[in-house]
């Protein structure tokens, strides 16, 4: 087999029960997608990416760039066939335009083999890359998420051609009864962040007063993170655009659960940069490699522009952004359990995560203003 992101030759007879690198270029010229050429001449690259599923990036000197996605198994099957009928949907749709350019482009669904296949734009990177790379917290890119998010939240499909579920919460809400074959797969640091949310009252009633109280009310991301933001090249650096990719979670669910996760990102950032050595946790907060006050900006413009856009009144908007603190808190837990989950022992970010959350399911009001920077009135 050849190695990752290296330069392949192609093995027609190789079977595509599960796809290799091989026969991942094999399934893209059985479809027309892939120019000969490229394979003749050489110029061809697969690189295998680690996720979820079985995925490969495939780029050519001849423009023609892909992502391809196996679904293997029941449950990562019915994930990629959910993400390829959301995204197919929304294409379909009369008056999506403007959430189109926001979404990958599907070039093929092999709905037998659970195979999906998007175009890959070489340059792009993640938005957490981004943000490493540039060390700048864009507020034109935190307006284009809102905006993403909020026209997403606004399109009903087609319950008759896409399944959205049943709109249950997030099993993170539930993640302090976790049953047995949750806990057999996780390893000490991930086992010791349950025991400590099972020992916390805030976090623990935090958590089941979010799930008693969810409103399934639109089609959700339900899995926004920076790694799953992309910004995509322009030829002006100051217009770069954004892309939502892996849209497996999409469900349907409480449209404040993707503006609660987007915000968490940049409070993930601010502790990500906080130095484990100090003798008490605000004088770890106060060397922050990245302060709040640098990220504050982007954090209230998104919020500006997703509440501004979705219509919400001052009242309104008092008891949404209550509740988007609280579920920005859920999601830094999610976090920390999948920061930890290859981990034997608990890191100090991950104690900081659990130590922040749990801080703002206690006082939404106040974090909101002293970590988020948005005013409750405003």
């Amino acid at each position: 087999m050849p190695e990752i992101g290296s330069p392949i030759a192609i093995d027609r007879a190789a079977s595509l029960n599960r796809l290799t690198e091989q026969t991942a270029i094999t399934f893209l010229c059985e479809k027309g997608l892939l120019d000969p050429r490229a394979i003749v001449d050489g110029q061809l690259t697969v690189q295998r990416v680690s996720r979820r599923n079985l995925s490969f990036r495939i780029t050519t000197t001849l423009g023609q760039n892909f992502f391809v996605k196996h679904g293997l198994g029941d449950e990562r099957a019915t994930s990629v066939a959910r993400e390829a009928a959301i995204l197919r949907a929304v294409d379909a749709a009369p008056h999506t335009d403007r959430l189109r350019r926001f979404l990958p482009r599907v070039r093929d669904w092999d709905e037998e083999r659970q195979i999906l296949v998007f175009d890959l734009v070489p340059e792009a990177r993640s938005l957490v890359e981004h943000y490493r790379q540039t060390g700048r917290w864009s507020l034109a890119l935190a307006r284009q998420a809102a905006t993403a998010l909020r026209l997403l939240h606004s399109w009903q499909p087609d319950s008759a051609v896409v399944d959205v579920g049943d709109g249950r919460p997030p099993g993170i809400l539930s993640i302090h009864r976790p049953d047995r074959a949750l806990l057999s797969r996780m390893t000490g640091g991930s086992l010791e962040i349950i025991k400590i949310i099972q020992a916390s009252p805030q976090i623990v009633t935090g958590f089941d007063e979010l799930r008693d109280a969810w409103s399934p009310s639109a089609l959700i991301h339900g899995d926004i993170k920076w790694d799953n933001v992309v910004v995509l090249p322009t030829e002006s650096n100051d217009s770069a655009r954004l892309q939502l990719v892996d849209w497996e979670m999409a469900r349907l669910g409480d449209p404040l659960w993707d503006v609660g996760s987007y915000l968490s990102q940049y409070l993930d950032r601010w502790i990500m940069s906080i130095p484990a050595a100090g003798n008490s946790a605000l004088a770890q907060a106060r060397a922050a490699g990245v302060p709040l006050p640098r990220l504050q900006p982007a954090m209230q413009h998104f919020w500006e522009r997703y509440t501004d856009g979705v219509g919400l009144d001052r009242g309104n908007r008092a008891v949404a952004l209550e509740r988007v603190v609280r579920y920005a808190a859920a999601r830094l837990v999610q976090t920390a359990i999948e920061g930890e989950y290859q981990s034997a022992v608990l890191s100090n970010t991950g104690v900081l995560r659990l130590q922040v959350a749990q801080n703002m399911l206690q006082r939404p009001t106040v974090a909101a203003t002293s970590l988020l920077g948005l005013d409750r009135d405003g």
